[in-house]
C-alpha cells in the first residue's frame, strides 16, 4: 500500500506539503497551483488514496452537505433518480454539487420517507454529525409544509427559493428583474400586447411572478393578459415536465380557439410551460418567432 511519504518523494516535496494538498490541510491556499498539481499527479502515479475516516476524526467534519427535497408520491418512487427527473432541479443540484466539490465537500440528496420529511432527515443528520450542513430546495414545498421554514431548527441550513418568510439564510433570484429584462427585450422587438401563461394557483412563486408581470407591463405602458392552467403537483407518479407541457399546450390551444390572439408575444412561467405553448402555436399554424414570440424563464438547455 502506498504511503504519503511515497507521494512526497515522487512529487519532490515534503510530507507535510503533500499532506496539506491531499487532505486540504491548514493554509493549503498558500501552496501554488503548480505544486498542488504535482502532488496530485504523484498520488495518482503511486496509487495513494487519503483515509477519509481518519480525516473526519481529525477535523471533526463529515465534509458532506445534504440537499433536502420534499416530494410527494409513493415511498418506493422517492429515489434519487425520481427526485432529479425535473431538469430544473437536476441543474440546481448539479450546481450545488459543483460548488461543494470546489471546497472539498461531497453532497448527498435526501428525500422524504413515510415517517419523516426530507428537512427533518437532514436536521437529524446534522445533529448526528453525519452532515455538516443542509440545503433545502423549498420551491416545491406545498402550503401545508411551509411551516418547516417558519419553524426551522437552529442548524447550519440554507433555503433555496423559499415561498414564505424564514429566519434561515436564503438563496434566491430576482423575479422582478427577470420579468423586467424580458419585457425590455420584447419591447425592443416592437411587442406591446403580451400574454402571460402560467398556473391558476394563488400562492408561491408562480403567482408572484404573474403579479410582477402584470405590474411591469402596466409600468411599461404595455397591455398584459393572463392565460392560466391547473399546475400539476410535484410528485413522482409521472414526469412533471411532460405534464406541465401537456397542460400548457391545452390551455394555450383553448385560448387560441376561443378568440384570435391579439397579443404578439407570450411570457411563460417556466421553460416547460414555454415548450407546451410553442407546441400549441405550431398546431394552430402560428409560427414562432415570426408571428408570435415566446419566452421561458429557467434557461433550461434545449
Amino acid at each position: 500500500m502506498s504511503r504519503l511519504a511515497d507521494v512526497a518523494q515522487v512529487a519532490g516535496v515534503s510530507v507535510a506539503t503533500a499532506s496539506r494538498v491531499l487532505n486540504r490541510g491548514k493554509h493549503v491556499e498558500r501552496i501554488s497551483d503548480a505544486c498542488k498539481a504535482k502532488v496530485i499527479a504523484a498520488a495518482k502515479q503511486v496509487g495513494y488514496t487519503a483515509n477519509y475516516h481518519a480525516q473526519v476524526m481529525k477535523r471533526g467534519l463529515a465534509q458532506t452537505i445534504a440537499v433536502a427535497m420534499e416530494i410527494s408520491g409513493p415511498s418506493e418512487d422517492r429515489t434519487p433518480e425520481a427526485l432529479t427527473c425535473n431538469p430544473y432541479f437536476m441543474n440546481m443540484i448539479a450546481g450545488i454539487e459543483t460548488a461543494a466539490h470546489k471546497v472539498g465537500f461531497a453532497t448527498t440528496l435526501m428525500g422524504p420517507t413515510d415517517q419523516d420529511l426530507a428537512i427533518e432527515r437532514v436536521a437529524e443528520g446534522i445533529r448526528e454529525k453525519r452532515f455538516d450542513g443542509g440545503v433545502l430546495l423549498a420551491s416545491v414545498l406545498t402550503p401545508d409544509k411551509t411551516k418547516l421554514l417558519t419553524q426551522a431548527p437552529d442548524l447550519p441550513m440554507v433555503v433555496v427559493q423559499p415561498n414564505v418568510p424564514t429566519r434561515l439564510p436564503v438563496v434566491d433570484f430576482d423575479d422582478a428583474k427577470g420579468i423586467e429584462l424580458i419585457l425590455e427585450h420584447l419591447g425592443q422587438l416592437g411587442h406591446q400586447r403580451i400574454a402571460w401563461l402560467g398556473s391558476l394557483q394563488h400562492d408561491g412563486s408562480v403567482y408572484q411572478r404573474e403579479q410582477i408581470f402584470m405590474q411591469k407591463t402596466w409600468d411599461a405602458n404595455m397591455h398584459g393578459q393572463s392565460i392560466r392552467f391547473d399546475y400539476p403537483p410535484f410528485d413522482t407518479t409521472n414526469d412533471p415536465e411532460e405534464e406541465i407541457m401537456s397542460r400548457a399546450y391545452d390551455a394555450m390551444s383553448q385560448a387560441i380557439k376561443k378568440e384570435k390572439p391579439q397579443y404578439t408575444a407570450v411570457v411563460c412561467y417556466n421553460d416547460a410551460t414555454a415548450v407546451g405553448c410553442v407546441r400549441a402555436l405550431q398546431q394552430h399554424n402560428i409560427q414562432t418567432p415570426t408571428q408570435m414570440s415566446v419566452v421561458g424563464f429557467d434557461n433550461t438547455r434545449a
